[in-house]
C-alpha cells in the first residue's frame, strides 16, 4: 500500500525562553499613575498589580503570542497582543480612559427559567468531564444569560465582572472575563470568547503531587501537545496523523501522514511572523495519540493501542498557532472526537509545561 510521507519544516522551539514584560498604567486624561491595576497575560499564569507609580513587571514569560490584559475598577479595559521571543519587552505607558456608564437594554423573556439555562450554560462552558464536574463557579450571579426561542440560541457573558472558578481536579483558581458565549442548538456548535488568569491553588505536598500528575495526564494527547509537537518536529513520538476525506472504519486502508521524507502533501508551514505557524490542509486530519515506531517500509508499528483523540477540519483557508501550541483564530477550526468535547474545565494555562514526577 502506498503511503504519503510528509517532512515538516523544522521549527525553532522557543518554549524555554523566559523574558520580562514591563510597562506603566496611567489615566488617559491626566497621565496620573493608576495603582493596583491588574495586568496579566490571558489564559496564562503570569500577572502583576501596578505599584504607586503605576509600574508593573511580568516575569518568566515563555515565548509565544499572548493577549496582555489590563483592568481596574472605573476604567475601560485594555487588551494588546504581544509576541514574546527572546528579548525583554518595554511597553511604555498604557493609557486607560475612565469608563462611561450606559444603560443596557433589558430583555424580558416570558417564563424565563434562569436556573435551567444557567445549568445549560455551565455544561457547555465548563464541560461534562470528570474534571469539569470538579470545577466550581464561585460567583454565578455575575453571569448574564439569555435564551432566544426563535433562533434557539443561548447567549451569556459576565458583564464588567470576572467569573471566579475553582478547578479542584487540576488545582487552579481562574478569573475568567467572559466576553461572550453562544450555544447554537440548531447546529450544536458552541463558541466562547474571553480572557482568563490562572493561579495555582495552595495545597499539601500530596495534593500538589496529585495535581501535577493530573495536569500531565490532561496534557497528553491534547491539542496543545499536538501543536507543540508539530512546532518541535517530533509528532512521531506521540501521534499518528491520518489524512482522509471520510470517517475511518475498523480495518480501513489509510494514508498515513508522517514526517519522514519530503512530500507535496504538506499541511503546516511557518509564516513570515516570528513564532507563528499555520495549518493549510483543507482535507480532514484524524489524529491518533499513541507511542509509535515505523518499520523499514514506513508503516506504523503500534507500541500500544492508540486513541482517536481528534479530527481537524478547517472552516477558513488557514488556521494559525504559536510556539505555545495555542490556536490564534480558534473560530477557523472545527474539532471532533475527544478534542471536540474539551471546555474550560478541561483546559490548562497556555504557559503550562509538563513536569517529570519523581
Amino acid at each position: 500500500m502506498k503511503r504519503f510521507i510528509l517532512l515538516l519544516v523544522l521549527f525553532p522551539l522557543g518554549l524555554l525562553a523566559q523574558v520580562k514584560i514591563k510597562g506603566r498604567v496611567v489615566n488617559g486624561i491626566d497621565n496620573t499613575p493608576l495603582v493596583s491595576a491588574s495586568v496579566f497575560l490571558s489564559n496564562a499564569t503570569v500577572g502583576d498589580k501596578t505599584d504607586e507609580q503605576g509600574r508593573f513587571t511580568l516575569n518568566n514569560v515563555k515565548s509565544g503570542q499572548y493577549d496582555l490584559v489590563v483592568t481596574i475598577v472605573g476604567f475601560e479595559g485594555y487588551k494588546k497582543t504581544v509576541m514574546v521571543t527572546n528579548d525583554a519587552i518595554a511597553l511604555g505607558d498604557i493609557k486607560l480612559l475612565p469608563k462611561t456608564i450606559a444603560l443596557s437594554e433589558v430583555k424580558i423573556r416570558p417564563n424565563f427559567n434562569r436556573e435551567k439555562y444557567f445549568n445549560e450554560f455551565k455544561k457547555e462552558f465548563l464541560g461534562t468531564s470528570d474534571l469539569a464536574r470538579q470545577t466550581i463557579i464561585i460567583n454565578p450571579d455575575v453571569v448574564n444569560i439569555d435564551y432566544d426561542p426563535e433562533t434557539k440560541m443561548l447567549t451569556a457573558d459576565s458583564g464588567p465582572d470576572y467569573i471566579e472558578l475553582e478547578n479542584k481536579a487540576l488545582g487552579y483558581k481562574v478569573k475568567y472575563y467572559l466576553k461572550t458565549c453562544i450555544v447554537n442548538y440548531k447546529n450544536r456548535r458552541v463558541f466562547y470568547e474571553g480572557t482568563a488568569l490562572y493561579e495555582e491553588m495552595e495545597g499539601t505536598p500530596r495534593q500538589q503531587s496529585k495535581w501535577r500528575k493530573k495536569r500531565n495526564a490532561v496534557y497528553k494527547g491534547s491539542p496543545m501537545q499536538f501543536f507543540r509537537d508539530l512546532v518541535a518536529n517530533k509528532l512521531n513520538d506521540d501521534f499518528i496523523i491520518v489524512r482522509s476525506d471520510r470517517r475511518l472504519k475498523p480495518g480501513q486502508k489509510i494514508y498515513v501522514v508522517a514526517q519522514d521524507t519530503a512530500s507535496a502533501y504538506t499541511f503546516a508551514k511557518r509564516t513570515k511572523m516570528p513564532g507563528i505557524y499555520m495549518l493549510t490542509n483543507n482535507i480532514p486530519l484524524y489524529i491518533w495519540y499513541t507511542a509509535v515506531t515505523f518499520d523499514k517500509n514506513g508503516a506504523p508499528v503500534w507500541r500500544e493501542p492508540g486513541e482517536n483523540v481528534g479530527k481537524i477540519e478547517l472552516l477558513q483557508p488557514n488556521a494559525f498557532f504559536d510556539d505555545n501550541g495555542v490556536l490564534l483564530n480558534p473560530e477557523s477550526v472545527l474539532f471532533n472526537y475527544r478534542w471536540g468535547t474539551l471546555r474550560v474545565g478541561d483546559q490548562l494555562p497556555i504557559d503550562f509545561v509538563p513536569t517529570e514526577e519523581k
